[in-house]
């Protein structure tokens, strides 16, 4: 996907971002052969944004629309990007590759909606050396589907529901960023795809709460297939009571298709990367495989 020589824009449409916390990341890219640009704002500060709404919509355009720009790197999640969704033009883009995660999910889910596949993945800041970033697996996983188009086998166990095999297009990400688009023209339509969901530092009754509101919207109706990432932080209500397992299985066995739990995607240390919006399969005796190229 990547070749060496790309150039890769890297911009904050969320959080605001610790530029040391970029330093090592930065490096990184260079060793993979890769050039960057870093947007006019991605520094800057306003609240906890990387700047206001207009200057992060001016660097989120720059990335997706000028010339000589290959992909578009997220700088870190946090929250703010679905704020700029309206001012982007999709009739204007090309298919170059947008990778992030979290608060990332709310434009992963627009491109699809808009035809166009992106990558979920960590954010570039998650890609220093330490218990507080990836690890070298997902990391190596990044590289390969970025460098040859690799994708790695997503591995889960059954949660609930039937255990044939179902089949569509691999969507999906943080939970709350799906809800918070429901109602909205860019909400998640799921219908015919395998939903992938996760979420960080949410006690399970917000994590009902959002899932609900995703249910309820109509925003899994037709789905294939659902599975559940990791959900670092949550379940802390009472240690040992498994509260958000039952309660997911709870809100989502009346849906009648299989789901997994279990993913190695979301906000910990293994967080795998997979294109958003390509055919998939989710087995329920094994996990979810990206399906080969016709």
């Amino acid at each position: 996907m990547l070749k060496k020589g790309a150039r890769i824009a890297v911009v904050a449409p969320g959080g605001r971002v610790d530029p040391e916390k970029l330093v090592l990341p930065l490096s990184r890219l260079r060793e993979c052969g890769w050039d960057y640009a870093l947007g006019r704002h991605v520094y800057d500060e306003h609240r906890y944004y990387a700047g206001s709404r207009e200057a992060r919509l001016s660097d989120l355009k720059w990335a997706l629309t000028s010339p000589g720009i290959d992909a578009v790197w997220f700088a870190r999640g946090g929250s703010g990007t679905a704020q700029l969704l309206r001012d982007i033009r999709w009739d204007l883009l090309d298919r170059r590759p947008v990778i992030g995660f979290s608060d990332a999910t709310a434009l992963h889910i627009s491109l699809f909606n808009a035809g166009i596949v992106s990558v979920h993945g960590p954010g570039l800041a998650s890609l220093g050396i330490g218990d507080q970033f990836v690890d070298d697996f997902s990391w190596d996983a990044l590289r390969s589907l970025l460098c040859e188009g690799r994708d790695t086998f997503l591995p889960g166990l059954l949660l609930c529901g039937p255990t044939e095999v179902g089949s569509g297009n691999l969507i999906g990400g943080n939970l709350t960023v799906i809800a918070s688009l429901a109602g909205t023209k860019h909400a998640m339509r799921a219908h015919g795809s395998i939903v992938v969901l996760e979420d960080v530092n949410e006690p399970t009754y917000r994590i009902e709460r959002s899932l609900w509101q995703i249910i309820d919207s109509g925003g899994l109706v037709g789905a294939a297939g659902l599975g559940f990432g990791e959900f670092t932080g949550c379940d802390r209500e009472r240690p040992g009571t498994h509260y958000l397992e039952s309660a997911i299985r709870e809100m989502v066995e009346p849906l009648s298709i299989p789901v997994l739990w279990g993913l190695p995607i979301g906000h910990g240390r293994r967080n795998v990367a997979f294109r958003h919006g390509v055919a998939a399969h989710l087995d329920p005796s094994q996990g979810i495989y990206i399906a080969p190229a016709k």
